[in-house]
């Protein structure tokens, strides 16, 4: 069960939306401080990895 059936969103959406801090931090990080946060970086590709396979199969 998750919180994603009580507001009615596929849970697609509802993981995308919840890499979207991660997403932010990684892209805010390089531009604000110069310096890539390894593991934002990661968890961005696996995230859009996982939407792009879900939207595309």
């Amino acid at each position: 069960m998750g919180l994603h059936r009580a507001f009615d969103v596929a849970q697609v959406w509802a993981l995308t939306l919840s890499g979207l801090p991660p997403a932010l931090r990684a892209l805010y990080l390089p531009t604000r401080h110069q310096r890539v946060d390894g593991m934002g970086v990661f968890l961005l590709l696996i995230v859009a990895a996982g939407l792009a396979d879900d939207l595309l199969c």
